[in-house]
C-alpha cells in the first residue's frame, strides 16, 4: 500500500541510506505520457557586436537580435553578403537621416574591377578616377548577414583609418557611407580578399563636411548593438521506449531529480542525496537518454543510479541452445560480430529489476537487456 505521509516525509527530506523511498504505482501502459514531440531551437552560438566591437563609434540605443539558420561548414555567398550590406547600410542611413543606397548593375561591375585591382595585402585607392570609394579586406563572419553587417560597421568605425581623430580624411569612409550616393556598387577581391565601396556622387554637401571634419564626429550614430544568435532546430521529447519495471535505484552520487513535462521533456526539480535508495516503477528511453521513474511524473537519469540486484535466474532451457535477449523495445541485443545475443540453457545470470513489454514478463539483466520470464526461473 502506498503511504502518502512517508512519500512526503522522503521527497522533503531526502532517503537516509537504510530508507527505500517509496514509489507511486502506475498503470502498466505504453504511454505513461502522451508521445507528444516537439520541435525546440537549439542556440549554437552567439556573437555580439557592442560599443567595445566598434571603439571608434557611438551606437544607436537598444540591442538588436539577429536570428541565423547555423552552418558549421559556412561558405561565403556573395549575392547574399550584397543584399545584407545594403540592407544595413540603409538602416544605418536612417538613423541619420542620410539617402538610402541600392546596388546598380554598372557600378557592381566597376566595384569589382576596383576590388580586383588591389595587390596582396595592401589597399590603394589609385585609379579610382575620383570616384567616391572605400576600400578594406572582408572581415570574418559565421554568416552571410553577418558579414554584411561587419562590413558596413567596419567602415563606420575608423579605427584602422590611416588618418588619425583631429585630422581631416579620418572620417573619409564613414562619409562615403553614408552620403555618398549617385550609383553604388560594391566588389570583393576573393583571391587577396580586399572589398570596394564606390558612389558616383556626393550626395549632398554632408560627405564633403565629414571627411573635412578635424575633430570627433558628435552627430552620426552607428548601428545599435547586434547579437547574431545561430541556431538549429531539434525534435525532443521523441519517446523511444517506456515501459512498466519493478525495481529499486541506488544514486551513485548527489545528483538531479527531474520532473518529466507533458512534451516528454524534462526540468529539474530537486537534488536527491548520494546513496539515496528508490523504487523504480517506469523505464523509459527519451531522445536517446534513459530515465527511472521513482514515481508520479519523478525521473531520474539511468546514468546517475546503479541499479539494485533483485535475484539470479536460471535458464530453464536445453543447454545446447540458447535464449534470445531483447531490448525493452523488443528488438533484438545483438553481439559485437552483429549475431544475435542469446544465453545458454541452465545458465545463471544477476537480474535488476522485473519488466512488462508488450503484455509480456521479462527480467532485465543489466542496462537495455532482458530475457522473457517464461525461460527462467528467478531465485
Amino acid at each position: 500500500m502506498h503511504n502518502t505521509n512517508l512519500w512526503k516525509k522522503l521527497c522533503l527530506a531526502g532517503v537516509a541510506t537504510s530508507l527505500l523511498a517509496v514509489a507511486a504505482p502506475l498503470a502498466d501502459t505504453q504511454n505513461h505520457v502522451a508521445d507528444a514531440a516537439t520541435t525546440k531551437t537549439v542556440i549554437d552560438k552567439t556573437v555580439t557586436y557592442d560599443k567595445n566591437s566598434w571603439p571608434g563609434s557611438r551606437l544607436a540605443s537598444g540591442t538588436k537580435t539577429v536570428k541565423v539558420p547555423y552552418k558549421k561548414n559556412y561558405s561565403r555567398n556573395w549575392t547574399n553578403i550584397t543584399k545584407y550590406f545594403y540592407q544595413y547600410l540603409n538602416e544605418l542611413s536612417a538613423l541619420n537621416g542620410a539617402p538610402s543606397a541600392a546596388p546598380d548593375a554598372p557600378m557592381m561591375g566597376y566595384a569589382q574591377k576596383r576590388a580586383d585591382a588591389q595587390k596582396s595585402g595592401s589597399l590603394s585607392h589609385d585609379g579610382s578616377d575620383g570616384f567616391f570609394e572605400n576600400l578594406a579586406f572582408m572581415p570574418n563572419g559565421n554568416s552571410d548577414q553577418e558579414i554584411g553587417y561587419a562590413m558596413v560597421m567596419q567602415w563606420f568605425d575608423e579605427s584602422n583609418n590611416v588618418y588619425p581623430v583631429g585630422k581631416a580624411g579620418h572620417w573619409g569612409h564613414r562619409a562615403n557611407l553614408l552620403y555618398a550616393r549617385g550609383i553604388t556598387g560594391i566588389g570583393w577581391n576573393r583571391k587577396g580578399g580586399q572589398i570596394s565601396y564606390d558612389a558616383t556622387e556626393p550626395g549632398s554637401d554632408k560627405v564633403y563636411d565629414l571627411f573635412n571634419l578635424a575633430g570627433p564626429d558628435k552627430t552620426s550614430v552607428g548601428l545599435p548593438k547586434t547579437v547574431f544568435s545561430y541556431y538549429h532546430t531539434a525534435t525532443v521529447g521523441v519517446v523511444n521506449s517506456d515501459i512498466a519495471y519493478t525495481g529499486v535505484a541506488t544514486m551513485k552520487r548527489a545528483a538531479a531529480m527531474y520532473t518529466r513535462k507533458a512534451d516528454n521533456t524534462f526540468s529539474k526539480a530537486k537534488s536527491l542525496k548520494k546513496n539515496s535508495a528508490w523504487k523504480i516503477s517506469r523505464v523509459a528511453v527519451i531522445d536517446g537518454t534513459s530515465y527511472y521513474c521513482i514515481g508520479g511524473k519523478s525521473y531520474v537519469r539511468a546514468s546517475d543510479v546503479s541499479l539494485r540486484r533483485s535475484g539470479t535466474a536460471h535458464v530453464n532451457y536445453n543447454k545446447h541452445y540458447g535464449i534470445q535477449i531483447w531490448t525493452a523495445k523488443h528488438t533484438t541485443v545483438k553481439n559485437p560480430n552483429g549475431t544475435a545475443k542469446k544465453l545458454p540453457g541452465q545458465t545463471n545470470w544477476k537480474v535488476y529489476g522485473k519488466a512488462t513489454i508488450q503484455g509480456q514478463t521479462y527480467y532485465n539483466l543489466g542496462g537495455d537487456q532482458y530475457i522473457d520470464a517464461h525461460y527462467v526461473t528467478v531465485r
